[in-house]
């Protein structure tokens, strides 16, 4: 391997790119996958609806990842929290005070 100094800007900004591609690729096939697996589920509900058999409980998915959905509103809430904790608070003030003559720089 090429010790960090010996390494060129060019071969850096290449792998970058070649990191970016394959980042980018990586989403757009997940993307793919994940559209498939929705139209997929939208056509069964939707054949279910026709049926007559459609029991208005919630998605299969969504059932399986409540405990994930609370856990992210749990979270969210938090957050907000502290957000408007910051927000409130003397020393943030303080500091907004004496960016606006300073800019954005510091």
């Amino acid at each position: 391997m090429l010790d960090d100094a010996r390494r060129s800007p060019v071969a850096e900004e290449g792998a970058v790119d070649t990191a970016r591609l394959l980042g980018r690729l990586d989403g757009e096939g997940l993307e793919r996958t994940l559209r498939a697996v929705e139209a997929r589920e939208r056509a069964d509900r939707l054949g279910r609806l026709l049926i007559g058999d459609e029991t208005y409980a919630p998605l299969p998915a969504a059932r399986a990842s409540s405990g994930i959905i609370h856990a992210l509103r749990n979270e969210l809430a938090s957050l907000t929290t502290f957000y408007h904790a910051v927000q409130r608070s003397r020393v943030w003030a303080v500091a907004q005070l004496l960016r606006r003559p300073l800019g954005r720089a510091w």
